[in-house]
């Protein structure tokens, strides 16, 4: 999604930063994605930082923890890149379990994903049980101290 207008600002103090946020025609890159719906509305899917690049494909961390939620096991989960010397990166579920004394491996939840026709292509390499997931002063997870455990 990129916006332009008048009470768009007009940049970054740091004028080095203004070359990745800024089209060379003056649209401000916001960094969330969208897609028009049938009537012209604008829906904002998610966060072009919540795209896990594998090998040059990419995939949606928001896709996947829309589908991980959908197991009787977790609780609540969050989809994160994780850096890989081999493919650039690679997905991993953090996920509280629903049983903490039972919680489900990645076999189980790649079993899951499959079942639900998640292509293989797009199934999480790696698996984080975790007690609750970090929140922002605002509620939501923050993925940032998920990368930074």
């Amino acid at each position: 999604i990129q916006a332009h207008g008048p009470e768009l600002f007009i940049g970054y103090r740091d004028p080095a930063l203004d070359r990745d946020a800024f089209t060379p025609d003056g649209w401000f890159r916001t960094g969330d994605l969208g897609e028009l719906d049938d009537d012209g509305y604008l829906v904002v899917t998610g966060r072009l930082k919540d795209v896990i690049v594998r090998s040059g494909e990419k995939i949606s961390a928001r896709e996947l923890e829309d589908l991980l939620a959908r197991d009787p096991r977790v609780a609540a989960v969050a989809v994160i890149a994780v850096p890989d010397p081999n493919t650039g990166e690679r997905a991993c579920a953090c996920v509280v379990p629903t049983d903490p004394r039972d919680p489900p491996t990645i076999a189980e939840l790649c079993e899951f994903l499959s079942g639900l026709g998640l292509s293989r292509r797009k199934l999480p390499e790696q698996l984080e049980v975790l007690a609750d997931l970090p929140l922002t002063s605002g509620g939501k997870i923050d993925k940032q101290a998920l990368r930074t455990r």
